[in-house]
């Protein structure tokens, strides 16, 4: 009785392509040690690649994977005619945001519809850049990833999209925010019924978000705000385990009320009122 062998895949010098061979579930989880930009440069190395890059549950992107400095071309990507950099400082950053938001657009325009499991974001946004927005984070947040640390760094002020305070999934959320004035985080409502560490920095907070915050994060266990204007009164929680603050500018009297307190941290300028 004859047996058959199972073949597999080969190159073009007839050897063996150990690594085309291994299963899809195998090599999105290799992917998922790339940044997203490096991931979806693989779609070019065989047909088996293609979409391979669309089902990994990461993303991870940063503004500088897309800078091209003096006319070097080196990282692959399909300019637009008039993007070639002459080592013009603006000019340079001017068309990696440019690529930036083209590629994030792409991006999740393309990937498979499944969620996502981390979220890992670097922008700058410049002073010829007066509309940007990162209203992309809405669409990140329908995918629901279970982290999310950002840094945006702007000479403009920012809104902060709204879907990013209700993630169900949400259990990690940590956002810096580099902007002239620090940016007023004032969601209209909260509910990460996961949430169980947030970060937050340079960022100015009123009593009406820290209430929202306590009301809708039944599972908050750590808060960590650094560089940031602290307009609130108290801070009390039933669950709250780790608490630090530093270097932020207290504007208030404020009382802290967390019984379940383990850790608590501050290094602060008192503006106004006291602790």
């Amino acid at each position: 009785m004859n047996k058959t062998r199972a073949t597999r895949p080969c190159t073009k010098n007839g050897e063996v392509d150990w690594i085309g061979s291994l299963p899809d579930e195998v090599l999105t989880h290799i992917l998922s040690f790339l940044s997203t930009k490096e991931a979806v440069q693989t779609c070019v190395l065989s047909k088996r690649w293609k979409n391979t890059w669309a089902n990994v549950p990461i993303l991870d992107i940063k503004h500088e994977d897309f800078l091209v400095f003096m006319g070097d071309n080196s990282s692959g990507d399909s300019d637009e005619e008039g993007d070639d950099c002459s080592g013009d400082s603006d000019e340079e950053w001017r068309i990696a945001a440019a690529r930036f938001e083209r590629f994030m657009t792409g991006f999740l325009d393309n990937r498979a519809p499944t969620n996502l499991d981390r979220v890992c974001c670097m922008r700058y946004i410049y002073r010829f850049e007066p509309d940007a927005s990162v209203g992309w984070l809405d669409r990140v947040a329908l995918l629901m990833p279970q982290l999310i640390d950002i840094m945006i760094i702007s000479g403009n002020s920012l809104d902060v999209p709204d879907l990013v305070f209700s993630c169900a999934s949400l259990q990690h959320l940590s956002m810096t925010l580099y902007t002239l004035q620090n940016t007023i985080i004032k969601p209209v409502s909260i509910n990460l019924p996961s949430l169980k560490i947030l970060k937050l920095s340079q960022v100015e907070l009123h009593d009406d978000f820290l209430q929202k915050l306590f009301m809708g994060c039944p599972s908050l266990e750590t808060l960590i705000l650094r560089g940031s204007d602290l307009y609130f009164s108290g801070i009390c929680s039933e669950v709250l385990k780790e608490l630090a603050l530093y270097n932020c500018h207290l504007y208030e009297q404020m009382e802290i009320s967390c019984p379940t307190l383990v850790s608590l941290c501050m290094m602060i300028n008192i503006k106004r009122g006291g602790v």
